[in-house]
């Protein structure tokens, strides 16, 4: 109801829940849970839904923090510059001497100079003297039904890292110097963590039982299914979070992952592709670089500077000859420079166009000349010459 220019709040029987003395009043919060906002000569106060008072409008700015379900919010405040907290209920419970109030790592914090106080889970009361570095989150299926578990990398006031479940108890008390989430990808959750002590890097699980000793220089997040590389004095080895086992056989210094079923590894400065499913090498190393062409078949090679074309097998299908990576394109053929020559081959590299001195570009459906001198011409892939209008 609006009278000389100011609001208020009458029910359908004509009973006043809020006196019509405001500025503006606008509803906040959810739909279980949701409040009056008044406001009052620039300040701000706030009404429960049947017109009791809970804040008097003396506060620069009042926001809800959503508690759940069934569960009445807090009010976050700003008053004379500093933030505070409330109850539904208009209870104090956090006193107002923050700078600011975000959220970041699925928590609220309350900032005071570089210090951040954490709002519990249960969003009542603060966790002190922590950091909250980052959040994992599982989904569990059980009968059917998804639930999310949310479980916190935190770190101490020594710098020392531990695990918080999803009530904010300690699940993993700080002891590490450092923690880092591994996705597993045969359970489709974070099962394990990977941890420093003493300098050294190995694998925990949730429980913090010891999966992978500490004895490790760095470590590398590779998606090889149930894999994680682990440095030793000799190099990158692959270990198993499936078994636990430790790949020796193979030692590396780095690991590319691909989309299709190999990676491209790495060792002193020469690659050979590695199986992912079964950790077998396709071929030695041997080669400076490869570039997948084809998911399980082609592969383009750099060998003494020059460019060229192998199979699974290490068969040679185009000789390393050319002075650019090859690729795949209309069909099986192959855009090819030498010599500042371009031209295009087949797979069993015969040459069906060129060689010219001008670039050639390749697309799907086409390709073109980039000569200016006869205005860039298209050809399709049959080579016949596309007019252009």
């Amino acid at each position: 109801m609006t009278k000389n220019h100011l609001k208020g709040i009458y029910d359908t029987q004509g009973k006043e829940l809020i006196p019509i003395k405001y500025n503006k009043i606008e509803r906040i919060g959810d739909s279980w849970s949701f409040f009056w906002k008044v406001y009052l000569n620039g300040l701000q106060g706030l009404y429960t839904y049947e017109g009791k008072e809970v804040l008097s409008a003396e506060y620069e700015n009042i926001s809800s923090i959503d508690r759940g379900y069934g569960k009445a919010a807090n009010l976050i405040v700003k008053e004379k510059g500093q933030y505070g907290m409330f109850n539904a209920e208009g209870e104090r419970l956090i006193k107002s001497e923050y700078d600011d109030v975000k959220f970041d790592n699925g928590h609220y914090y309350f900032q005071k100079g570089e210090k951040k106080d954490y709002l519990k889970r249960d969003k009542q009361t603060l966790l002190k003297g922590i950091s909250i570095k980052g959040q994992i989150i599982n989904w569990i299926k059980e009968n059917g039904n998804s639930e999310r578990l949310s479980y916190f990398i935190f770190a101490d006031n020594k710098g020392k890292f531990g695990l918080l479940n999803e009530e904010d108890s300690v699940l993993i008390k700080p002891q590490y110097e450092s923690i880092d989430s591994y996705y597993n990808f045969s359970s489709g959750k974070t099962d394990y963590l990977i941890v420093k002590q003493n300098a050294r890097f190995g694998v925990i699980d949730l429980s913090n039982k010891v999966v992978i000793p500490f004895k490790y220089k760095s470590f590398s997040k590779i998606y090889i299914r149930d894999h994680i590389a682990l440095e030793d004095e000799k190099g990158y080895i692959l270990c198993s979070l499936k078994d636990n086992s430790i790949f020796q056989s193979l030692h590396f210094n780095d690991i590319r992952e691909t989309s299709g079923p190999y990676a491209v590894i790495e060792k002193e400065g020469k690659e050979a592709l590695l199986n992912k499913l079964t950790l077998d090498l396709l071929f030695p190393f041997q080669y400076e670089e490869i570039v997948i062409v084809d998911e399980d078949s082609l592969f383009s090679v750099r060998l003494n500077d020059k460019y060229g074309i192998i199979d699974k097998n290490d068969k040679t299908i185009i000789p390393c000859m050319y002075d650019e990576w090859l690729y795949k394109v209309g069909g099986d053929k192959f855009v090819v420079k030498k010599d500042n020559q371009y031209g295009i081959i087949n797979s069993k590299n015969q040459l069906v166009y060129g060689m010219i001195p001008h670039p050639i570009i390749a697309y799907s459906d086409y390709f073109q000349v980039m000569d200016i001198s006869r205005n860039n011409p298209e050809y399709d892939w049959n080579f016949k010459e596309i007019k252009k209008e």
